[in-house]
């Protein structure tokens, strides 16, 4: 979008042909009905001037106002019966009106000059000064309404005082009637020149900030397009992947040889880095876009640092690093999932780039803000790659391009939804010693409240997948995607569930009336505009119709591709679990475990 606005901006368009001189006709149009005004007073006083200087011209004198009050109305009908015709109509309608007006002026000499009356002589010279003085601004516009109105009568008054002043004094006047005349013809070419620059200004900023308006509205509409391109391709790339990891995990529970089981050890490893990859893609596309809006709420900080240590704790774990979480009673103002991603993504870095030690994630305060900080004992990072580390695609250590290493766009993802948050990222570290990354957020309304914090709920361990009790559990697959069915099914099975598959509405209520479940996992977008919200509620009812006397809400699981925050609040108010997609079959294990035990009343 900069890209196009600056390229408008940079260029001076072209201007429709006849555009200015449209433009000046605008300008004088208003003008010349003040000027005829101004006229009609000036005739007025030159009137009165002559009955009192020219007593034997009295009767001629208000006749020749009486007939330039007539030549005024008429002007005045004339322009109001003009007012819709075409400009070059109109602009010969002023012309000839402008000539009218000329030649009762060209009369005042003729008619009136009195070679013995001095003051009258002095009085008519100041006159005309005057009236060509003021028909500058307004008159200028158009040189030729100009010259019209002012050279006539100039040229008749001097040629009056040269043939009938009868004497040296009325040659000079009129030589110096000349000269003012000269000057106030160049004085109006360069008014002239000054308002056809104006108008040409004017002109091109209109055009400019119309060609900016169109350039706006297109990258509007790239940026919506844009938007459902990424809601589109947030479900629909993920569910390959989505449906290979299950696959992968399906065969490798399936019994195999050591070389086999290594091979599908290595493919489930590359299956891991393209969904990382594409998640992280995904990510950093919706920040560019500028399609997440935070969604600011009450919020306890320990809330969000204990989701991550269940998390990201059995990962220290198989890394043999230490991973703790410092207790905190901090409350703030933000939105909690936005939080998350970003703490998410400098936690994941921390725990790539150290290979002893540990990783330490708490919550500070200090004066107005509060600091989340992320500790690693990893490579650390030189002072002068402080600021390289926040660009797309730039890792450290990571010349080869080694793609099981990321992207190198965690931190860029991270900055951008800080950004978003109203927030910063700080960082400081000591190559070979470390690094310590902080979220800086603004300290909106603090309430501090004392809580009990389980020392044991800090510490997080590997979960053994043999606790998970799900052998006979019955479950109802709703996917439209017959790859991800199978899949499901597959990894299902293996756990010792009982598996219904649906594929949309119809299908989830009819397996309902065959075999109420005990849990229901259904993707989000279904076809036909249903979602995943649709599918649980029509469940849920279809189970209290046919089964009044089961008091327990239905578990539920939505799975998505959608990673937008409103996803989660849509299943919070369906008292449903969120996964995104691509899902490892383990969060899907402990997902189905924390659904079963979450059964609520109704």
């Amino acid at each position: 979008m900069s890209t196009a606005i600056n390229t408008v901006v940079s260029a001076s368009p072209r201007l429709p042909p006849g555009s200015v001189r449209q433009a000046l006709h605008a300008h004088v149009a208003p003008s010349i009905s003040w000027i005829m005004g101004c006229n009609w007073v000036t005739m007025m006083l030159m009137s009165l001037t002559i009955s009192l200087l020219l007593p034997a011209q009295q009767s001629l004198a208000w006749q020749w106002l009486a007939a330039g009050s007539a030549y005024s109305l008429a002007f005045m009908q004339l322009r109001c019966r003009y007012a819709a015709a075409e400009y070059a109509v109109r602009e010969g309608f002023y012309t000839l009106s402008i000539c009218g007006f000329s030649l009762l002026w060209v009369a005042v000499p003729v008619l009136f000059f009195d070679p013995q009356n001095f003051a009258f002589s002095m009085f008519m010279l100041t006159i005309f000064g005057g009236l060509a003085a003021a028909a500058v601004p307004i008159l200028s516009a158009s040189l030729l309404l100009y010259w019209i109105w002012v050279i006539p009568p100039f040229l008749a008054q001097i040629i009056t005082y040269w043939l009938r002043g009868g004497g040296s004094y009325y040659w000079g006047i009129g030589f110096g009637m000349l000269i003012l005349l000269i000057s106030q013809l160049i004085f109006a070419r360069h008014h002239h020149k000054t308002i056809i620059a104006s108008i040409r200004l004017g002109l091109q900023n209109t055009l400019l900030v119309q060609q900016l308006e169109e350039k706006t509205a297109l990258a509007v509409s790239a940026n919506k397009a844009n938007t459902r391109f990424l809601a589109a391709a947030s479900h629909d790339l993920r569910q390959p992947v989505y449906a290979l990891s299950l696959f992968l995990d399906a065969l490798g529970s399936s019994g195999l040889n050591t070389r086999q089981a290594a091979m599908v050890q290595h493919a489930t490893a590359a299956n891991l880095a393209a969904s990382e990859m594409l998640q992280t893609l995904l990510d950093f596309s919706r920040i560019e876009a500028g399609v997440l809006n935070p969604q600011q709420r009450r919020m306890d900080l320990m809330s969000i640092l204990n989701q991550l240590g269940e998390e990201f704790g059995p990962q220290a774990y198989k890394k043999n690093l230490l991973y703790r979480t410092r207790p905190s009673n901090i409350w703030i103002d933000s939105d909690p999932q936005l939080i998350a991603l970003v703490l998410r993504n400098l936690v994941s870095n921390a725990l790539r780039y150290t290979q002893s030690g540990g990783v330490l994630v708490a919550a500070r305060r200090r004066q107005q803000y509060v600091m989340l900080q992320v500790w690693d004992t990893g490579i650390g990072i030189p002072a002068d790659k402080h600021e390289e580390i926040f660009r797309e695609f730039h890792q450290l250590g990571n010349v080869e391009r080694d793609h099981r290493k990321g992207l190198g766009m965690g931190l860029a993802i991270a900055e951008g939804l800080a950004r978003s948050l109203g927030a910063k990222i700080e960082v400081a570290s000591r190559p070979g010693k470390g690094s310590v990354f902080s979220l800086v957020l603004p300290l909106q309304a603090m309430r501090k409240i004392e809580r009990h914090v389980n020392e044991q709920q800090l510490i997080y361990a590997e979960t053994s997948e043999n606790s998970l009790p799900l052998l006979g559990v019955h479950v109802l697959v709703v996917d439209d995607d017959e790859a991800v069915r199978a899949g499901l099914h597959a990894v299902l099975q293996s756990w010792g569930c009982q598996v219904k598959l649906a594929e949309g509405m119809e299908d989830a209520l009819a397996r309902t009336t065959e075999d109420v479940p005990d849990v229901l996992v259904t993707d989000y977008r279904l076809r036909g505009g249903v979602t995943g919200g649709d599918i649980i509620h029509a469940v849920r009812q279809a189970i209290s119709i046919n089964m009044p006397d089961k008091k327990l809400v239905l578990p539920a699981i939505i799975v998505t591709g959608d990673t937008h925050p409103e996803r989660l609040r849509e299943a919070q108010g369906h008292a449903a679990l969120l996964l995104h997609k691509p899902l490892t079959a383990s969060a899907l294990k402990i997902a189905l475990v924390q659904a079963l035990a979450s059964d609520t009343s109704a």
